[in-house]
């Protein structure tokens, strides 16, 4: 059952539940006597554009600066980063994601109630509320409609004239004002902020009457059979850097949009349902097992933790990822998913719910290909794309370097600067990995247009990497000054630090994203001479380094048994394992196994969002079992009625089932739906330009015995029906949307119509050629 369910109200922002259109976002609380929609544009920001954080003669101090690293004099060498080398970022212009303001609903009615429900529909994304209170049912609907853009509440009743209500709303740096059934809300982001926002709360009424309260700023409706709330908002904010990223005051928008609605609940609400469906019943998953649906929600949780089964809320938060992306990032989106989504309660966010590229948006995004929401990625690739013009200058002032780069933050106005301080600042390989999602793009929808969009994109980043990589001691290449994400090394001498001569994780960004340019490059055809340039760089790019004990080294030392956080929440050197494709069991089986071994160094507990990624490396591996545990780990309830933890204490799930890094941070969903689906397929291998190699139930775990899954993609733009019994599977239909020739793992008959597929069997593959929108069945021999 797709469904959250609860039987008291939201106690905390991080029990009410989310709505969205993939740009307006709210949560609703469900409060009886008092109501509160707490709302969200996703391109409401204070700050403003600047060419002033980047150090224009930052690139005279980087001879220094890599001779010191060399010399292993690092703590000079960090110093000069700090002070030289590092982005000027100051707050007042980078800025921050903010609240849109609470709309409060008082209803005039006794605060005593019964029969008390509110819940989520996954399937239709509806919020609803239902109680009585003074012998009258009250019932009221929620939801945020992508065609009409607009908020729509509707208050009912069982009894004529009922309802009675006082609507008002609450914001800091705007005015407020009410015309005719309209309260009217014109503001700034913040007391220095430059963007502009609006407003508009219309109420319609059935029966009774609605007029403006005695403080110019409300509604107040009385005795109505029932109440309409449509609610749009908006931002000057466009993504166009030479119009200084602002448009057109967005009052008479707002006002247009509700005008321009034909004002009847029921359509409104088919148009949503229809229009939301088409992208969230592309996936149905079935796993047999316990599925405790008559508890509430939060109560599943708790039980859940204290170790009882419950299969089917493990199915409700795989959908309820997909949920999520659904509604923070369609495809006509000005910008994607932040680190929050689209839902905000503060004025300046935790981390500025900004764009982290050192692993967050890009976990964000995880599941749009795999999890058949490939459309979602679109607002991701525009949002790259508006980088590379600031991109450049950065590139230039930090390494004198053609091509682009980006640091590891990033805001709404093409922020591109390195961050203030180690060692999360010193990131210069975050544009090369944002880069691997327009790949991505590509390789799920095999889409030539989009090969020509990202292939000029692509190729800067890798420019600006090939131009910037050095010798080290041996004659391979490496980045520096590089770092490990936000974590710190020990070396021998007892010198705590994070900056060496690349980190593992700098070269296998880079090799991802050169193997993906010479994918391109050989489908595309021409630029030979650049891409010949690429393969002779990869081919010296330092080797992968194994430690003593066995584990895939996080920096150039053998520095991770003496590292303060041996269990540190980033397991960066890992990424060639997930996301990245360079480790595969049949092609590296000694990486494999130490990146098994550092697995086990660095421990199964961590954060929202490390929870996640440990469910698919675990799933890389082919280790169904130790996935299982993470998932059980990252479902431990951490509140929702008592509020938020420090983040230290580790990760979990809140009750509205928001991920808990904490505080919330989206990524976590988004990973844990990735890696749920990486349970049951996986593409990521390569077999040639062309073509990827399926994986069918490659990590299954034994709670997932038995079970069903219809619309999962593959690359190579390949749908996925599979169903399975005791582990086993019986039964594969594969979709070919592209007409590619299709390779799975294992030995298997396939028919088209009925008739037998001519196969090849080699290598423990399967290999067929397939037409485009023709649908073929697999029988495991």
């Amino acid at each position: 059952m797709n469904l959250l369910w609860y039987d008291k109200p939201a106690a905390v922002w991080e029990g009410a539940l989310p709505l969205g259109n993939g740009r307006f976002g709210a949560m609703i609380f469900g409060g009886v006597q008092n109501e509160s929609f707490q709302i969200n544009d996703v391109t409401l920001w204070s700050g403003s554009p600047t060419d002033g954080a980047d150090r224009p003669d930052a690139y005279t101090y980087l001879p220094t600066i890599r001779r010191l690293i060399r010399d292993k004099d690092f703590a000079a060498a960090q110093d000069m980063i700090n002070e030289h080398f590092s982005g000027i970022k100051d707050d007042t212009y980078y800025g921050s994601y903010t609240t849109m303001g609470s709309i409060s609903v008082a209803m005039h009615h006794s605060a005593a109630y019964t029969d008390y429900r509110r819940s989520l529909s996954l399937d239709n994304a509806i919020a609803d509320t239902a109680y009585t209170a003074d012998g009258v049912r009250y019932t009221r609907e929620h939801f945020i409609s992508a065609p009409a853009q607009t908020f729509v509440s509707r208050f009912s009743a069982d009894t004529d004239g009922a309802i009675s209500m006082t609507v008002s709303y609450d914001r800091p740096c705007c005015t407020v004002s009410v015309e005719d059934q309209d309260i009217v809300v014109c503001g700034r982001a913040n007391e220095n902020g430059d963007m502009r926002f609006c407003v508009r709360i219309r109420a319609l009424v059935r029966g009774g009457s609605v007029c403006a309260g005695e403080d110019g700023k409300s509604l107040i409706v009385t005795s109505a059979d029932e109440v309409l709330l449509l609610c749009a908002g908006g931002t000057d904010y466009i993504p166009d850097q030479s119009r200084g990223y602002k448009r057109e005051d967005p009052a008479m928008m707002v006002r247009f949009t509700l005008d321009a609605l034909y004002p009847e609940y029921g359509v409104l609400k088919a148009a949503h349902i229809t229009d939301y469906r088409a992208l969230f019943d592309r996936v149905s998953l079935d796993i047999a097992g316990p599925s405790h649906d008559e508890l509430p929600t939060d109560a599943r949780l708790l039980a859940f933790a204290d170790g009882g089964s419950d299969i089917g809320l493990i199915r409700t938060y795989y959908q309820f990822g997909r949920y999520l992306l659904i509604c923070s990032s369609r495809e006509d989106n000005m910008l994607p998913a932040n680190l929050q989504g689209i839902w905000n309660k503060e004025m300046n966010a935790p981390w500025n719910a900004d764009y982290h590229s050192n692993i967050n948006i890009q976990m964000n995004y995880w599941p749009a290909g795999p999890a058949n929401l490939i459309s979602c990625m679109e607002p991701l690739c525009r949002y790259i794309e508006g980088l590379v013009e600031n991109g450049r200058k950065t590139a230039r002032a930090y390494y004198g370097a053609e091509g682009w780069m980006c640091g590891m933050n990033n805001n709404v106005f093409g922020y591109t600067s390195p961050g203030r301080s180690g060692p999360w600042g010193q990131f210069s390989v975050a544009g090369a990995w944002l880069c691997t999602h327009l790949y991505e793009y590509y390789a799920f929808t095999q889409d030539r247009a989009i090969l020509e969009r990202i292939y000029p994109v692509m190729r800067e980043s890798a420019l600006f990497n090939l131009t910037t990589l050095i010798e080290d001691e041996q004659g391979c290449l490496v980045t520096s000054p590089s770092a490990s994400p936000e974590n710190i090394y020990r070396t021998e001498d007892g010198l705590e630090g994070w900056v060496c001569e690349g980190a593992t994780m700098d070269l296998q960004i880079i090799t991802e994203l050169f193997r993906e340019m010479l994918l391109l490059g050989e489908i595309r055809g021409g630029d030979e001479e650049f891409l010949a340039q690429i393969k002779d760089a990869m081919a010296r790019l330092r080797p992968l380094r194994i430690g003593a004990a066995g584990q895939l080294q996080e920096w150039s030392g053998d520095w991770d048994l003496l590292a303060p956080e041996r269990n540190h929440r980033h397991v960066s050197h890992l990424f060639g394992l997930h996301p990245g494709t360079m480790m595969t069991p049949e092609e590296t089986p000694e990486l494999i196994a130490a990146a098994k071994k550092t697995l086990e160094l660095r421990g199964d507990d961590g954060t929202g969002w490390s929870l996640a990624w440990k469910i698919n490396f675990r799933a890389r591996l082919g280790d169904g079992e130790h996935a299982y545990r993470h998932i059980e780990r990252i479902l431990r309830y951490a509140g929702g009625s008592e509020g938020q933890f420090d983040y230290l204490s580790g990760g979990g799930t809140y009750a509205n089932l928001f991920d808990a890094h904490p505080p919330f941070q989206i990524d976590g969903n988004f990973g844990a739906t990735a890696g749920i689906t990486e349970l049951l397929l996986q593409s990521h291998r390569v077999y040639d330009a062309n073509s990827f190699v399926l994986y069918l139930l490659p990590a299954l775990p034994a709670a997932f015995a038995d079970g069903s899954v219809r619309g999962l993609c593959a690359r190579g733009a390949f749908r996925v029906d599979m169903t399975w019994h005791n582990g086993a599977l019986t039964d594969a239909v594969i979709t070919s949307d592209a007409g590619r020739r299709c390779i799975v793992r294992g030995a298997y008959t396939v028919l088209c119509d009925d008739t037998p597929v001519e196969t090849t069997f080699a290598d423990g593959l399967t290999v067929f050629d397939t037409a485009l929108g023709q649908t073929y069945q697999l029988i495991p021999r």
